[in-house]
């Protein structure tokens, strides 16, 4: 008896361990739509960790924010009005000046297997931004994308490429420092 009490602990254990890399830690599901908005308004997006499925055909991700030092006072926002991307096509998405993104919306498609996509960006009167530049991808097709922020930077942009043959993407992001005026 005494082993089957060892037993169901483990058990327990290793089913609360599974549930950790769950849906539950995504912000959406293979096929499903993404909505994701920083929940502060001194926050900026700090990463984006995205899971390919070939069964799917699809991409999880999971993103997170960290406050940006320093901003405060009156904040100023807009949401992409329309998709920023065709199915299959090249998104290309900047905010307008001085402000960064702290949300998006993305929904996939089953035929084309792709994602289109919207964005929210925001910004504070008295901060610019300053000394941007791309990085690098920051996933291959059908690989894992883990990508952080630097310390001090937030996202004013993303570049993503969609391959047909892979049926996924790959993404650019455009990052920038932020002062006050």
């Amino acid at each position: 008896m005494a082993h089957l009490g060892v037993l169901s602990f483990v058990t327990i254990v290793c089913l609360s361990i599974r549930r950790s890399d769950s849906y539950n830690d995504f912000n959406n599901n293979y096929d499903g739509t993404l909505n994701f908005e920083c929940a502060s308004k001194k926050q900026a997006i700090s990463s984006v960790y995205s899971v390919y499925d070939y069964e799917a055909k699809d991409r999880k991700f999971r993103i997170q924010c960290k406050d940006v030092p320093g901003v405060y006072g009156p904040r100023k926002c807009e949401h992409s009005i329309n998709w920023e991307n065709g199915l299959g096509g090249l998104l290309a998405f900047q905010c307008r000046s001085n402000m960064y993104i702290v949300g998006m919306k993305s929904k996939h498609n089953n035929v084309v297997e792709d994602r289109r996509w919207t964005f929210h960006c925001c910004g504070f009167n008295d901060f610019h931004l300053y000394d941007c530049e791309f990085t690098g991808r920051t996933n291959d097709y059908i690989r894992v994308q883990d990508f952080s922020v630097p310390d001090g930077k937030v996202i004013k942009g993303v570049i993503s490429v969609h391959k047909s043959a892979a049926e996924d993407r790959i993404y650019i992001y455009n990052v920038c420092k932020v002062k006050k005026w």
